[in-house]
C-alpha cells in the first residue's frame, strides 16, 4: 500500500486530477465524495449543508423497495452520509451537524419500511446515528430544554425501536438536571393505551439506570405487583453492581 501511494504521489496533482475526475465520471459514489471533499475545502460549511441537504431529501421521497440483494450497497451509501455528517459536517459546524443528524434520524421509518432488513444493517446505522446525535449535541451549544424535548420524541416515536437506548446515547448530555426533566415529561405523559403505559415504563426505568438509582428502579418495575422471574432477574443484576 505504502508502495502505492509513493507512485501516486510521484504521479503529481494534476495527473491525479485527471484520473479521479475520469472515475467519477464512471462512479457516483466517487463523484459524490469528491463532491464532498471539494466542499470540506471551503471555509463557510452552507455548501457541504447543502449537499447533505439535497442526499436526505432525494432519501425521503424516495419510495422503491430495496430488496435483499441490493441492502448491503445502500446501507454504504446511508452510512457514508452518516460519516459526511458526523465528520465533515462537524468539523465545519457542530451546530448543523446536530440539525442534520434530525433530519437523518427521521428517515428511519421511512427507510426501514422499503428495505428487506433481515440482517439489521439499516437499523444498525440509524442506531449509530442516534449514538452519534448525542455525541454532536454535547459538542455544541444547545439548550437543555431542546434536547430534553428532542430525546422525549425519539424515545416515543419509535415504531420500529431502533431508538430505544436514546436516552443512554444521551444521558452525558443530559446530565442529572436533564433526566429530572425528562423524568417530568414522561410522568406526565399520555398514558391512555397500553403502548403509551409500556413505553413510559421502559423510559422511566432507563432514566434510573442513567442515575444509577436502584431504589426507582424497583419501584417503577413493581409498581402493579405483576413482576415475573426476567423482572426480579434485572433487579438482582442491579443490586450486585
Amino acid at each position: 500500500m505504502t508502495k502505492i501511494r509513493d507512485q501516486l504521489v510521484a504521479m503529481g496533482a494534476e495527473k491525479l486530477a485527471d484520473i479521479l475526475l475520469e472515475f467519477s465520471d464512471l462512479h457516483k459514489d466517487i463523484k459524490k465524495k469528491l463532491t464532498v471533499v471539494i466542499a470540506g475545502q471551503i471555509e463557510d460549511p452552507k455548501k457541504l449543508l447543502s449537499i447533505i441537504n439535497k442526499e436526505l431529501s432525494t432519501l425521503k421521497k424516495a419510495k422503491g423497495m430495496i430488496f435483499y440483494e441490493d441492502v448491503k450497497k445502500f446501507a454504504q451509501r446511508l452510512d457514508a452520509l452518516r460519516h459526511y455528517i458526523v465528520d465533515d459536517l462537524a468539523s465545519k459546524s457542530v451546530n448543523y451537524a446536530v440539525e442534520a443528524m434530525g433530519v437523518f434520524l427521521d428517515l428511519a421509518d421511512h427507510t426501514i419500511a422499503r428495505t428487506d432488513d433481515s440482517y439489521g444493517y439499516i437499523g444498525d446505522i440509524f442506531a449509530k446515528a442516534c449514538r452519534n446525535w448525542g455525541q454532536l449535541y454535547g459538542q455544541s451549544r444547545y439548550e437543555l430544554e431542546t434536547c430534553v424535548q428532542d430525546v422525549y420524541n425519539r424515545f416515543l416515536n419509535d415504531p420500529q425501536g431502533i431508538f430505544d437506548h436514546v436516552i443512554f446515547d444521551f444521558k452525558d448530555v443530559l446530565g442529572e438536571k436533564g433526566l429530572n426533566l425528562l423524568e417530568s415529561k414522561f410522568l406526565g405523559g399520555d398514558t391512555k393505551t397500553s403502548r403509551d403505559k409500556y413505553k413510559q415504563k421502559e423510559a422511566l426505568m432507563n432514566i434510573a439506570d442513567c442515575k444509577k438509582d436502584v431504589d426507582a428502579f424497583i419501584a417503577i418495575i413493581s409498581a402493579n405487583n405483576n413482576m415475573h422471574f426476567n423482572d426480579r432477574l434485572d433487579i438482582i443484576r442491579r443490586l450486585l453492581g
